[in-house]
């Protein structure tokens, strides 16, 4: 599934932004995603098999397992939960910051407060001058 290898790609790409350019930007605090019907269950059955596939680490808990790890949570209600435990969440400006400052490292320069009075294209690329 597309998404779940998008995913696995942006953690790696995150955490290693991070490394190269001090700029934080990922938060892995684990996911806990909840199935209260049969049907949901069967879901993250599905996306924990293919997320094993794809090298992201997840595992099916049973209600008691659940609370275990979450022991506030009410599992009377509850048919099991996936967890993720290396899922986070990025912060955009984080995320930014991290590519600008890459980028920066590679050559590239900013010019911030100024009026963009066009964009050439070329090929798929984007070329420009300050004017």
């Amino acid at each position: 599934d597309t998404d779940v290898e998008l995913h696995s790609y942006t953690r790696e790409m995150c955490i290693k932004l991070e490394e190269e350019t001090g700029a934080h930007s990922w938060t892995e605090n684990g996911g806990l995603f909840i199935a209260c019907n049969k049907e949901r269950h069967d879901e993250y059955k599905r996306l924990s098999t293919m997320g094993r596939y794809f090298g992201i680490e997840s595992h099916m808990l049973s209600p008691t397992e659940t609370q275990e790890l979450y022991p506030i949570l009410n599992v009377d209600d509850i048919y099991g939960a996936m967890h993720s435990p290396t899922d986070g969440t990025i912060d955009p400006t984080g995320f930014v910051n991290a590519y600008k400052k890459a980028a920066e490292r590679l050559g590239s320069r900013f010019v911030e407060h100024c009026r963009v009075e066009g964009i050439d294209t070329e090929a798929y690329s984007v070329q420009g001058q300050p004017r």
